[in-house]
């Protein structure tokens, strides 16, 4: 047979290497990427990410279509995030589909048409690899030795060779066309070039934040399992809610109010938000945990809950395991969790527990010594993410004033408060009165809502604290680390002085020309 000519993708990467062979995977390799489904612990994680950055270089992510010797009429779908594996079927491939499953856009139809080739149709190898000082050579050689070679190709179709295969059966290949042609509403594999245009993939070794959470309050989950787990081992001796949150699915976003409510009914229990594309790592999480491929292939593809309710979807987890203890989903799944956080509140968890335990914790954040009411004029708290920041930073363009921000944890805020607060004061004196109509300085935490914590990804803030001064709608100065907040406070006042002295020349070179 021959081999397939190869179909390009476009890619914004550091690296990524290309496959377009006709044979299926070998059981040995089959059999490596099936033991990804069990669970490691901390301890076989660390090593695998050791053995792949040996083997493999700076191997972030990898993703693509896969075609199995044996499961033929299946489109096996490859994603991969760090040491997180998923593979399953995506589908029938093209080939296999009837006419009338394709697209109807003639641009897709004739891309379809140019990946066929006789005998095999539009079957192949196809995945793209994103990492930093990848080994492509040693990469290359992994692959290439997990194809199947002709003589085995053709033992194993005429049944002279049994292949042992140890993935999981995969739903039969006439049953998801079925599944297709009746449900109008699922949707399907989605192509390779769905990321081409995403962010370079540079976060594999950055620190893992803590996440704050407070009585009452709903955290947000920006890290996947990583921080997930911080949050687990930091908890008390409660259960952990967490709320898996779809943003394609309505569902999902009528549900946000209600389990605020019920956060602020049993601050007992810890609430946690995890937003499926709201990272990298939160996908990966998302696709262990609860997330599978729908059946179908379609366009504009959205994954579906494996226990197959619909959306929303919630988790209770027994701190400091991350073990989906008991999951709740679909239409009724707000009022099933209210009633098993009751059961949970009289049986196990009475809020007189929860009440003496906080009376002898410390205070939080918000107890902190509140700034004066000059210094809150200048120093404002940042809740609604990027949308708000650019009001702010408009307003500054127009008054010619640089703007900081600091980016905190909860806990950082209330030791460098009083600081903050003196910075304000400098600020001040060195404008002198009356010079400034808003903030000099937004607190940022990035705990405090979903918009912060997207735009503390979008900004690549990955330590705390990290200081950035703004002039003209532009970041002018940037400080991270314990040393930031001094040199925030000594680039300030010098930037406010040089403003003030930029003025006050203005208004004495306009009085000199108005008296002449």
């Amino acid at each position: 047979r021959p081999h397939p000519a190869p179909h390009h993708h476009r890619h914004h990467h550091h690296h990524h290497h290309h496959h377009h062979h006709h044979h299926g995977m070998s059981s040995a390799s089959a059999a490596a990427a099936a033991a990804w489904n069990e669970m490691p612990s901390t301890e076989e994680t660390a090593a695998r990410r050791v053995a792949r950055e040996e083997s493999f270089g700076g191997l972030l992510r990898s993703k693509g279509f896969v075609w199995v010797i044996g499961r033929d009429e299946h489109c096996g779908e490859w994603s991969q995030a760090g040491n997180l594996m998923r593979f399953g079927t995506g589908g029938p491939w093209f080939c296999v589909l009837p006419r009338q499953g394709w697209p109807q856009e003639p641009e897709k139809v004739a891309e379809i048409e140019r990946d066929m080739m006789p005998e095999i149709g539009d079957r192949r190898q196809e995945l793209v690899f994103i990492g930093i000082n990848t080994k492509r050579e040693a990469l290359s050689g992994a692959l290439d030795a997990c194809l199947c070679s002709e003589e085995e190709v053709a033992d194993i179709s005429s049944g002279k060779v049994v292949l042992d295969d140890p993935f999981y059966m995969w739903p039969d290949i006439q049953d998801i066309i079925d599944g297709g042609d009746e449900d109008e509403e699922e949707e399907g594999l989605s192509d390779v070039e769905e990321d081409e245009d995403e962010e370079d993939f540079d976060d594999e070794g950055d620190e893992v934040l803590p996440l704050v959470w407070q009585p009452g309050s709903v955290a947000e989950v920006t890290q996947g399992a990583a921080q997930l787990q911080r949050l687990l081992d930091d908890c008390p001796p409660t259960m952990l809610v967490l709320d898996w949150y779809a943003p394609w699915a309505t569902a999902c976003a009528e549900a946000r109010s209600k389990v605020a409510a019920l956060a602020a009914k049993f601050p007992q229990f810890v609430f946690a938000r995890c937003n499926v594309e709201g990272s990298e790592d939160n996908e990966a999480l998302a696709w262990q945990k609860v997330l599978v491929r729908p059946v179908s292939r379609r366009d504009s593809s959205k994954p579906v809950l494996k226990s197959g309710h619909k959306w929303p979807c919630f988790t209770l987890l027994r701190p400091p395991v991350m073990q989906l203890e008991t999951t709740l989903a679909g239409p009724s799944a707000l009022r099933d969790l209210q009633q098993e956080l009751a059961r949970l509140q009289e049986d196990e968890f009475p809020p007189g527990d929860y009440q003496a335990a906080a009376a002898a914790a410390p205070a939080p954040a918000a107890a902190a010594a509140a700034p004066s009411q000059a210094q809150q004029a200048l120093l404002q708290q940042l809740k609604r993410g990027a949308g708000e920041l650019k009001k702010h930073l408009q307003a500054g363009k127009e008054s010619g004033m640089p703007l900081a921000v600091a980016w905190l944890t909860a806990a950082e805020a209330q030791v460098i408060g009083p600081q903050l607060c003196a910075c304000v004061d400098d600020a001040s004196a060195a404008l002198g009165p009356g010079s400034s109509g808003g903030p000099l300085l937004l607190v940022a935490d990035v705990g405090t809502s979903f918009a912060n914590a997207e735009l503390a990804a979008a900004l690549k803030v990955t330590a705390y604290p990290t200081f950035h001064i703004y002039h003209d709608m532009k970041v002018v100065k940037s400080f991270k680390g314990d040393t930031g907040l001094s040199k925030l406070r000594a680039s300030m006042a010098e930037m406010l002085l040089c403003q003030k002295q930029t003025q006050a020349a203005s208004t004495s070179t306009s009085t000199s020309t108005s008296t002449s």
